[in-house]
């Protein structure tokens, strides 16, 4: 499961996506880690870095 928090000041905007913590099960049990948004020409792109123990 990811959080994602979000800000805006003055016009610029800040996501944080995070891994929410013992949120795995299975095979994902005690996953780390951050995703980013990134929106190239209308598009979005998605880039999630992880660990597993």
């Amino acid at each position: 499961m990811l959080q994602h928090f979000g800000t805006m000041d003055k016009g610029k905007g800040q996501l944080i996506l995070e891994v929410t913590p013992d949120s795995g099960f299975d095979e994902l049990t005690g996953i780390s880690g951050t995703m980013e948004i990134n929106i190239e020409d209308g598009q979005h792109y998605y880039v999630f870095d992880y660990e597993l123990p």
